[in-house]
């Protein structure tokens, strides 16, 4: 913790707030949040996405199962445009009454544009968690998250990254006519992170377990922490079936290291992979998909994880945090061709490791010299491209 940074109004305790969230863990952050700032005052709102319905009901449940309230909104309810043109609503005219905005995603515009509707005229605005992505903001870094390719990476950058950057700023500036104090402060699990663009206040996760009431105890277990494996597949820009190999390795070796205790795998909320419970009965694995939180669920069922596996996971240093005794071991694909989100993996890792996860290496087969050669040429022809493109423009 940055010195005196308990001083600094946006750390206040006690002063009525907004959270503005799109995630069950951006939830879990909140409800820290408040126990953290001895905020009675408070009020969620839930923004959804239309894609990702399993998500949205572990948001919808997580509100029941703790009592409280939530107003709701759609991702596709509201535009940028709509933003600029309906000033009648998005007005300041029609003042909040909360003096503090937590935003739980720091790349999420649409929240920004909804804090207006919550924010009281001299509110102080600031963010918590959205996961692993919370590292690279902090250093500084932008999401990183381009196309493979000269001409599809300018392509991107020219019609998604400055048109994102524009409507985030547009926003900001709005805000800040507005007499709302837009601060670059974190309620942060990743406090240890060395940055001199934010001010920092540790989130510890050491109060999610006043607000849960735990079943008794049961038998240490193994918990593996599923992925959504068509997606982290193509991050990784491997085929799924590839992915899907990888895991039945990796789920064996597991079943064999750990012969004679209970092993439970939590598939992503996201995941819709069929071959993976299969996988699962095989080798005689509870596959339990769940309706909350991996962290929220741990601790309300009782279960007393010894051993703790999967791919650079959010939950993995969260579980880490709350339960400390557990061995955490993060699956790490190496491969030699890397792109961002490999780097960004790669981050990942090494900040786990300074915390106490280990790392298990997975060597991804190397590339053929034809593979080489098909790459190199796809490069140069995409290089030729451009450049008679841009000739053209010119001409």
């Amino acid at each position: 913790m940055h010195k005196n940074i308990k001083n600094r109004i946006e750390f206040a305790k006690g002063t009525p707030s907004c959270f503005l969230v799109m995630s069950p863990f951006q939830i879990l952050c909140a409800l820290e949040a408040i126990a953290e700032f001895d905020i009675h005052d408070f009020k969620f709102v839930f923004v959804l996405c239309p894609d990702f319905i399993q998500r949205n009901e572990q948001m919808r449940n997580m509100a029941h199962s703790l009592h409280f309230s939530y107003d709701e909104y759609d991702m596709t309810d509201i535009s940028y445009d709509d933003f600029l043109k309906h000033k009648d609503i998005f007005s300041f005219n029609k003042k909040g009454r909360y003096d503090r905005i937590f935003i739980g995603d720091y790349n999420a515009t649409f929240l920004l544009m909804l804090s207006v509707l919550y924010a009281s005229d001299s509110a102080t605005l600031l963010y918590t968690d959205d996961g692993n992505s919370s590292i690279s903001i902090l250093q500084g870094k932008p999401r990183d998250n381009r196309p493979m390719g000269w001409k599809q990476q300018l392509t991107w950058y020219k019609n998604v990254y400055k048109v994102q950057q524009k409507e985030r700023n547009e926003v900001l500036k709005r805000l800040l006519e507005a007499g709302v104090k837009c601060t670059n402060s974190f309620f942060t699990i990743y406090s240890d992170v060395k940055t001199k663009l934010f001010s920092i206040y540790p989130n510890h996760l050491c109060h999610l377990s006043d607000r849960i009431t735990t079943k008794q105890a049961e038998n240490q277990v193994v918990i593996i922490v599923g992925a959504a494996l068509s997606a982290y597949a193509a991050q990784n820009r491997i085929e799924e079936i590839e992915l899907e190999a990888i895991t039945w390795k990796q789920l064996s070796n597991i079943r064999a290291r750990h012969a004679d205790m209970d092993i439970v795998y939590i598939p992503h909320g996201r995941d819709t992979n069929l071959n993976v419970p299969h996988f699962c009965d095989i080798l005689h694995m509870s596959y339990q998909r769940i309706e909350e939180p991996i962290e929220y669920y741990l601790l309300k069922s009782g279960m007393q994880p010894k051993y703790i596996y999967g791919f650079n996971s959010t939950a993995l240093l969260n579980l880490k945090r709350i339960f400390s005794a557990a061995q955490v071991s993060n699956w790490f694909i190496e491969k030699e061709y890397d792109n961002s989100y490999y780097k960004f993996f790669n981050e990942v890792r090494k900040y786990y490791e300074q915390n106490g996860i280990e790392t298990e290496v997975i060597k991804y087969p190397q590339p053929t010299m034809s593979e080489r050669v098909e790459l190199l040429v796809n490069n140069v022809y995409g290089i030729f491209k451009l450049i008679d493109r841009k000739l053209h423009m010119v001409k």
